[in-house]
């Protein structure tokens, strides 16, 4: 159980993180601040599809786990 919950303290973060970056990338698009904001882009791709790697993990194990 422990383990499961540090994978969700993580999760929690990176969608924290990710949320950050998303909205510091729309104050940048509308500033009209294109080049900047597609720089940050793959920031936001990485840690969505970091956290859709957890989840599918998390529910796996838990589902094994709780069969």
């Amino acid at each position: 159980m422990k383990k499961h919950l540090d994978v969700m303290k993580q999760s929690l973060k990176l969608s924290v993180t990710v949320l950050e970056v998303l909205t510091h990338v729309q104050k940048q698009l509308n500033e009209t601040k294109y080049p900047d904001a597609m720089q940050l882009m793959p920031y936001v791709e990485g840690g969505w599809h970091r956290l859709r790697i957890q989840s599918v993990l998390f529910l796996r194990t838990w589902t094994l786990q709780n069969q």
